[in-house]
């Protein structure tokens, strides 16, 4: 597992940098994102990539006890803790393992959903249209599939590429939904809807940003002190250090095939 991997997939950097966001951003993004899922009462809901459950927890208060969800990640740890949190709360199914093994993953049962999404994880798959084709073809007729990700321009990588070289899967994050997602939704869905939200980072002192770039997927050790000096100059031109970010949500229904 490469460096960008292992922290694309650590609750602890996963839950730092989520703090951070929510530390650093005016609008909560959790909120945004609920809003435009609109998860329902009694709701069946697949999640592919839940980390340590920023989505998973509200959809699973918002479906009740007469919904269910399934929710996968890659990380047992994170699995787990997720698990404790919603278990109760709805009918919860836990699944350890790889989004490429989607389809095997989560079976052959009669079980289809209301509602597929992946919030800021589908496109760390190999072969992610297949996983795309997996989530669609397990959707109820009436069921709606809604991918959550970054978008460019994003002040913090290229304040990072600065200084050294981004690791591919952090600038295919950011390509994903124009270079893949738009079209694999035209071309399966007769209803596709996105929504781009502009969240910019605002930061007060200099170690707020550098705690924040040590959980990114894009930290690397040996630049530190040099981000740190040239951040440490930028506060001393301003008194709030603001760092552009965008994210979108892209919601699909009335399946084709």
């Amino acid at each position: 597992m490469t460096d960008f991997q292992k922290m694309a997939t650590s609750g602890l950097s996963l839950d730092a940098r989520v703090d951070a966001n929510k530390k650093s951003q005016k609008i909560n993004f959790g909120d945004w994102a609920h809003n435009f899922l609109s998860p329902r009462l009694n709701d069946d809901v697949l999640e592919v990539g839940c980390g340590t459950g920023s989505q998973t927890i509200t959809i699973s208060r918002a479906i009740g006890k007469g919904g269910s969800m399934t929710f996968l990640d890659i990380s047992a740890e994170s699995v787990s803790k997720v698990e404790a949190e919603v278990m109760g709360v709805t009918r919860a199914k836990g699944v350890v393992g790889d989004m490429d093994s989607l389809s095997a993953l989560i079976g052959n049962s009669d079980q289809n959903y209301d509602l597929a999404f992946s919030a800021y994880a589908i496109y760390y798959a190999k072969f992610p249209k297949e996983v795309l084709q997996t989530m669609t073809q397990r959707l109820k007729p009436n069921g709606k599939l809604c991918i959550l990700g970054p978008e460019s321009p994003h002040g913090f990588v290229e304040l990072a590429r600065k200084f050294h070289a981004i690791p591919d899967g952090v600038d295919l994050s950011l390509n994903f939904r124009t270079s893949v997602l738009e079209s694999f939704l035209k071309e399966n869905f007769g209803v596709v809807q996105t929504s781009i939200i502009k969240n910019p980072q605002y930061f007060t002192n200099p170690e707020d940003v550098m705690n924040f770039y040590r959980n990114t997927t894009y930290f690397v050790s040996k630049s530190e002190i040099e981000i740190s000096r040239y951040v440490e100059l930028e506060f001393k031109k301003r008194d709030i250090y603001v760092l552009d970010k965008y994210s979108y949500a892209s919601c699909a229904t009335e399946r084709l095939y």
